[in-house]
C-alpha cells in the first residue's frame, strides 16, 4: 500500500527545472493532486469502517428494572405459606381492618399512612391509609371454601361474591363497588382472607390505587397447599 503510494506521488511529481529545482507551482500542484488521489479516499473509508462496526455491536436491551413501583421490600409468611411485593414507602404492621374473619385469625399487613390526625382528635377525625390486610385461619372440620361461604353468607352468598382468580388461585372476591375489596382463597390448611382499601388525598389516589394493584398482583399463596373453591 505504501509502496503503491510512493509510486503514484512519484508519477504525479514535476521533473526538476534547469537549476534542479522544482518550481514551487509544480511541487504544491502534486501535493494537491497527492492528497485527492491518496488521502481523500481513505478518509472517505473511515465512517464507513466505523458504521460497519457499529452495526456490528448487538442492540442493548434495557435492563428491566426490580418494579420501582414496589420496590425491593417483600412481606413473607412461611407458616401459612403466602407473600407479596409492596412499596418501599409502606410499611408492614398487624391488623388494621376489623373484620368478623379477622377474630381469632393471625394478621398482618402492610400499609402506607398518607394523614394520621394529632392524637386526642376524637373518633370522628379523618384517617387516611391504603392498606393490604392478610388474614389466615386454620382449617377445621374439612369443609371446602364454597361450603364456608355458602354457610357464613347464607343466601346472600350468590349476589354479594363473585368466582375469581389471585395469584393464580381459585378464590372469591365481594361484588360491592366501593375502595375496599375482600378475597377469600384456602389452603389444604388454612383459610385466607384478604381485605384491600385505598383512603388517600385526591392528589395520591391515583398513585396508591396503582400500588395497591400492583401489590396484590404480586401476591402469592403455595400451591403445594392450594385448595379449589368447589
Amino acid at each position: 500500500m505504501l509502496r503503491s503510494h510512493r509510486r503514484l506521488g512519484r508519477k504525479f511529481a514535476a521533473s526538476p527545472d534547469a537549476s534542479g529545482a522544482r518550481p514551487a507551482s509544480t511541487v504544491w500542484t502534486s501535493i494537491v493532486t497527492f492528497a485527492l488521489v491518496v488521502v481523500a479516499p481513505c478518509l472517505a473509508v473511515a465512517p464507513a469502517l466505523g458504521s460497519g462496526l457499529d452495526a456490528q455491536q448487538p442492540a442493548l436491551s434495557p435492563v428491566a428494572p426490580d418494579d420501582a413501583s414496589l420496590g425491593a421490600k417483600r412481606l413473607i409468611n412461611a407458616r401459612v405459606g403466602y407473600s407479596l411485593r409492596y412499596p418501599s414507602d409502606w410499611r408492614t404492621t398487624g391488623q388494621v381492618q376489623a373484620t368478623g374473619f379477622a377474630r381469632g385469625a393471625i394478621c398482618e399487613s402492610v400499609e402506607v399512612i398518607d394523614f394520621e390526625p394529632p392524637a386526642g382528635s376524637g373518633p370522628t377525625a379523618v384517617f387516611l391509609h391504603s392498606f393490604v390486610q392478610i388474614c389466615a385461619r386454620p382449617l377445621t372440620g374439612g369443609s371446602s371454601l364454597d361450603q364456608f361461604m355458602r354457610r357464613t353468607y347464607g343466601v346472600a352468598f350468590v349476589d354479594r361474591f363473585e368466582k375469581t382468580t389471585l395469584g393464580g388461585m381459585p378464590a372469591y372476591r365481594a361484588r360491592q363497588d366501593s375502595a375496599q375489596t375482600t378475597y377469600f382463597l384456602q389452603t389444604d390448611e388454612y383459610r385466607v382472607q384478604i381485605v384491600s382499601a385505598v383512603a388517600a388525598p385526591p392528589e395520591k389516589r391515583s398513585a396508591r390505587e396503582s400500588q395497591l394493584e400492583r401489590i396484590l398482583e404480586s401476591f402469592v399463596l403455595n400451591e403445594r397447599r392450594h385448595k379449589t373453591t368447589s
